[in-house]
């Protein structure tokens, strides 16, 4: 079944500037009750954008957006309700009336470095590399950060406190800092492989540092593979062994494979017909999400697989449309089973109690 979408612009509110505009898409991360996959699942998906660079803080386009968001981790992250969720760090408090923020980060975190980076980690003369994610990587990510992006101005400074403990002082209160925090491209860094690669660090899948759920283990112009990172110590259970991401594919193109069984996802953007007679399509202009199953594939005709996703999505009328709607809707897979990003404006407030 097939569910189009749109969000609708709210009259009498004016939009200010977006923090993050692309909803990622189609990294299956959470299928914990299909049995039918033993956890081996692999998913084909096609992207129109293409890769040219791999560092994670120069996102631009929609595929690198979707390798940042799976590749690597931050803080927070948005659950699958849109709210605030914890990542890298374990807890935080808000302190100081909301001018300080202190995160306590999870101690398990390591990074994933490829053969090809190990070897220049070695050759490099790092012999005592520590693999070890702390509070020092995520204040030299920030400083990285800061040199393409000023949208964390409001941050005064970072230390850290102890080894996994990162506090955050902002020169004047900001209510949406853990919204940027969980949407904009702010991960942890290591100083040291960042200074031994030098401005070849990002130019390929093998000069970065992983500590997402996936990692980067093939690379090519037109298709990137990525798989589940065996060091990942984090809060998102992986049940997707690998993903292909074939790159530079317009719709056409994914639509023609889409229906020759060799797309497990086809992302539409709008309310047409276009895959008619390739599967049943419902029209729904007031509503969030839909799901497409490609029937002919082997993973989309398992019963089992199409059961748990659906089963854990309302019906479309169901959905209400949120008072923060602006635009048309540009994912039609449900944010449970994905790792992505969610479009936030920076007038939505979040409710939060300061420690006294």
């Amino acid at each position: 079944m097939y569910f189009k979408g749109c969000l609708q612009k709210q009259k009498g509110i004016r939009m200010k500037k977006f923090i993050s505009i692309f909803l990622c898409i189609a990294i299956i991360v959470s299928l914990s009750a299909c049995s039918f996959s033993g956890g081996n699942a692999v998913f084909s998906i096609g992207v129109a954008d293409n890769v040219t660079s791999f560092n994670p803080f120069h996102t631009e386009t929609e595929a690198e957006r979707i390798l940042s968001t799976n590749c690597f981790e931050g803080l927070l992250r948005f659950d699958e309700q849109g709210k605030i969720s914890l990542a890298g760090a374990t807890a935080y408090t808000i302190k100081n009336h909301g001018l300080s923020y202190v995160f306590k980060l999870n101690p398990n975190a390591e990074w994933y470095a490829s053969s090809k980076a190990k070897t220049i980690i070695r050759d490099s003369g790092l012999d005592n590399f520590n693999y070890s994610i702390t509070a020092e990587d995520y204040i030299f990510g920030f400083e990285i950060f800061k040199q393409a992006s000023s949208q964390l101005d409001c941050i005064k400074e970072m230390k850290a406190t102890d080894e996994y403990t990162l506090e955050i002082n902002l020169s004047k209160k900001d209510y949406d800092l853990l919204y940027k925090l969980a949407s904009l491209t702010f991960y942890p860094c290591n100083k040291d492989f960042y200074e031994a690669m030098g401005e070849s660090y990002g130019t390929s899948s093998d000069t970065i540092l992983y500590n997402g759920p996936y990692f980067i283990e093939e690379s090519a112009e037109s298709e990137i593979i990525i798989s589940r990172n065996p060091r990942y110590n984090g809060n998102i259970q992986i049940k997707t062994k690998q993903v292909h991401i074939y790159t530079s594919l317009d719709k056409a193109t994914q639509l023609k494979q889409f229906k020759d069984g060799l797309l497990n996802l086809y992302i539409s953007d709008c309310t047409t017909d276009e895959i008619k007679g390739a599967v049943q399509a419902k029209p729904s202009l007031d509503t969030l999400w839909g799901i497409a199953f490609n029937c002919k594939s082997k993973l989309g005709s398992s019963k089992a697989f199409r059961e748990v996703l659906f089963s854990s999505i309302s019906a479309p009328y169901e959905i209400p449309l949120p008072a923060f709607a602006f635009e048309r809707t540009k994912s039609i897979f449900p944010a449970t089973y994905t790792v992505g990003d969610t479009v936030f404006s920076d007038f939505a407030y979040e409710p939060v109690l300061y420690e006294q």
